[in-house]
Protein backbone atom coordinates (compact mmCIF):
# COMPACT_ATOMS: atom_id res chain seq x y z
CA UNK A 1 0.00 0.00 0.00
CA UNK A 2 3.09 2.35 0.60
CA UNK A 3 4.36 1.79 -2.56
CA UNK A 4 1.22 2.91 -4.29
CA UNK A 5 0.63 6.09 -2.22
CA UNK A 6 4.25 6.55 -3.01
CA UNK A 7 3.58 5.75 -6.99
CA UNK A 8 0.65 7.94 -6.72
CA UNK A 9 2.21 10.99 -5.16
CA UNK A 10 5.39 10.95 -8.03
CA UNK A 11 2.65 10.82 -10.70
CA UNK A 12 0.94 13.82 -9.16
CA UNK A 13 3.79 15.80 -8.75
CA UNK A 14 5.26 14.76 -12.43
CA UNK A 15 1.94 16.00 -13.94
CA UNK A 16 1.72 19.11 -11.86
CA UNK A 17 5.13 19.96 -12.89
CA UNK A 18 4.12 19.63 -16.71
CA UNK A 19 0.54 21.68 -16.26
CA UNK A 20 -2.74 20.16 -17.25
CA UNK A 21 -3.00 19.10 -20.86
CA UNK A 22 -3.92 21.79 -24.35
CA UNK A 23 -7.10 22.73 -24.69
CA UNK A 24 -8.57 20.50 -27.67
CA UNK A 25 -10.62 22.59 -30.54
CA UNK A 26 -11.98 21.99 -33.50
CA UNK A 27 -12.45 23.94 -36.41
CA UNK A 28 -12.61 23.78 -40.15
CA UNK A 29 -9.29 23.58 -42.08
CA UNK A 30 -9.36 25.98 -45.39
CA UNK A 31 -9.71 22.79 -47.43
CA UNK A 32 -13.28 23.27 -46.69
CA UNK A 33 -13.87 19.69 -45.78
CA UNK A 34 -11.73 18.91 -42.98
CA UNK A 35 -12.83 19.18 -39.80
CA UNK A 36 -9.49 19.83 -37.61
CA UNK A 37 -8.18 18.85 -34.26
CA UNK A 38 -6.12 21.34 -32.75
CA UNK A 39 -4.42 21.53 -29.15
CA UNK A 40 -4.17 24.71 -27.89
CA UNK A 41 -1.80 25.37 -24.93
CA UNK A 42 -2.69 28.47 -22.93
CA UNK A 43 -0.16 31.03 -22.17
CA UNK A 44 1.09 30.79 -18.23
CA UNK A 45 1.16 34.60 -18.03
CA UNK A 46 -0.65 37.74 -18.79
CA UNK A 47 -4.13 37.24 -18.21
CA UNK A 48 -6.17 39.96 -19.56
CA UNK A 49 -3.18 40.76 -22.13
CA UNK A 50 -3.34 40.00 -25.85
CA UNK A 51 -0.38 37.08 -25.96
CA UNK A 52 1.54 36.02 -28.85
CA UNK A 53 0.92 33.15 -30.60
CA UNK A 54 2.74 30.42 -32.29
CA UNK A 55 0.87 27.77 -34.80
CA UNK A 56 2.76 24.81 -34.26
CA UNK A 57 2.97 21.85 -37.70
CA UNK A 58 3.93 18.26 -36.63
CA UNK A 59 5.96 16.27 -38.94
CA UNK A 60 5.49 12.99 -40.80
CA UNK A 61 5.14 10.96 -37.68
CA UNK A 62 1.93 13.10 -36.40
CA UNK A 63 1.18 14.97 -33.18
CA UNK A 64 0.76 11.67 -31.03
CA UNK A 65 3.98 9.59 -28.93
CA UNK A 66 4.46 6.29 -30.60
CA UNK A 67 2.94 4.93 -27.03
CA UNK A 68 -0.42 6.38 -28.14
CA UNK A 69 -1.15 2.92 -28.68
CA UNK A 70 -4.77 4.09 -30.67
CA UNK A 71 -5.98 6.50 -27.97
CA UNK A 72 -5.08 9.93 -30.03
CA UNK A 73 -6.26 13.05 -27.86
CA UNK A 74 -4.30 15.76 -25.73
CA UNK A 75 -3.02 13.03 -23.15
CA UNK A 76 -1.44 11.09 -25.94
CA UNK A 77 0.89 14.21 -27.52
CA UNK A 78 4.72 13.16 -28.17
CA UNK A 79 6.89 14.80 -25.62
CA UNK A 80 8.32 16.66 -28.22
CA UNK A 81 4.68 18.95 -28.75
CA UNK A 82 4.19 19.11 -24.88
CA UNK A 83 7.62 20.31 -24.48
CA UNK A 84 7.22 23.07 -27.36
CA UNK A 85 3.98 23.87 -25.87
CA UNK A 86 5.43 24.15 -22.19
CA UNK A 87 8.35 26.15 -24.06
CA UNK A 88 6.51 28.74 -25.55
CA UNK A 89 3.27 28.79 -22.75
CA UNK A 90 6.02 29.53 -20.16
CA UNK A 91 7.05 32.51 -22.62
CA UNK A 92 3.32 33.82 -22.94
CA UNK A 93 2.48 32.73 -26.00
CA UNK A 94 -0.18 30.59 -27.05
CA UNK A 95 0.97 27.58 -28.75
CA UNK A 96 -1.66 25.41 -30.90
CA UNK A 97 -0.66 22.39 -32.23
CA UNK A 98 -2.89 21.34 -35.58
CA UNK A 99 -3.67 17.78 -35.92
CA UNK A 100 -3.20 17.67 -39.79
CA UNK A 101 -2.89 13.58 -39.87
CA UNK A 102 -5.90 12.56 -37.36
CA UNK A 103 -8.73 14.03 -39.03
CA UNK A 104 -7.69 12.48 -42.42
CA UNK A 105 -7.67 9.03 -40.65
CA UNK A 106 -4.11 8.87 -40.56
CA UNK A 107 -3.69 9.61 -36.46
CA UNK A 108 -0.28 7.28 -36.29
CA UNK A 109 1.90 9.42 -38.84
CA UNK A 110 3.91 7.70 -41.42
CA UNK A 111 7.14 6.12 -41.25
CA UNK A 112 10.44 7.15 -42.26
CA UNK A 113 10.84 6.54 -46.06
CA UNK A 114 7.49 6.77 -46.94
CA UNK A 115 7.64 9.87 -49.07
CA UNK A 116 5.88 8.49 -52.37
CA UNK A 117 3.84 6.61 -50.60
CA UNK A 118 1.96 9.27 -48.65
CA UNK A 119 -1.49 10.24 -49.81
CA UNK A 120 -2.34 13.46 -51.40
CA UNK A 121 -5.14 14.44 -48.85
CA UNK A 122 -2.06 15.00 -46.38
CA UNK A 123 -0.01 17.02 -48.59
CA UNK A 124 2.38 19.21 -47.43
CA UNK A 125 2.53 21.37 -50.73
CA UNK A 126 -1.26 21.55 -50.75
CA UNK A 127 -3.33 20.69 -48.19
CA UNK A 128 -1.22 21.38 -44.95
CA UNK A 129 -0.83 24.96 -45.83
CA UNK A 130 -4.83 25.51 -45.69
CA UNK A 131 -4.88 23.49 -41.89
CA UNK A 132 -1.83 26.68 -41.13
CA UNK A 133 -3.66 28.99 -42.52
CA UNK A 134 -6.94 28.06 -40.89
CA UNK A 135 -5.18 28.02 -37.36
CA UNK A 136 -3.61 31.57 -38.53
CA UNK A 137 -7.50 32.67 -38.97
CA UNK A 138 -8.78 30.79 -35.51
CA UNK A 139 -5.91 32.36 -33.25
CA UNK A 140 -6.93 36.26 -35.24
CA UNK A 141 -10.55 35.77 -34.17
CA UNK A 142 -9.53 35.45 -30.60
CA UNK A 143 -9.76 38.18 -28.44
CA UNK A 144 -6.87 36.57 -25.63
CA UNK A 145 -4.19 36.90 -28.79
CA UNK A 146 -2.46 39.47 -30.60
CA UNK A 147 -3.72 39.33 -34.14
CA UNK A 148 -0.34 40.93 -35.62
CA UNK A 149 2.69 38.97 -32.88
CA UNK A 150 1.37 35.11 -34.77
CA UNK A 151 4.46 32.85 -35.42
CA UNK A 152 4.91 29.15 -36.52
CA UNK A 153 7.07 26.57 -36.02
CA UNK A 154 7.13 22.95 -37.88
CA UNK A 155 9.13 19.68 -37.94
CA UNK A 156 9.77 17.78 -41.12
CA UNK A 157 6.61 17.41 -42.85
CA UNK A 158 5.15 20.53 -41.47
CA UNK A 159 8.02 22.89 -41.73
Amino acid sequence: MTKLLTLIAVLTLVSAAHGAPPETVHFQSLDGQTMLVVYLFHPESGKGEKAPAIVMLHGRAGPFSSLAKGVYDANTLSKRHKEWGEFWTARGYFAMLVDSFGPRGYPEGFPRGSYDERPAEVSEQTVRPLDAYAALKFLRGRRDVNPEAIGVQGWSNGA
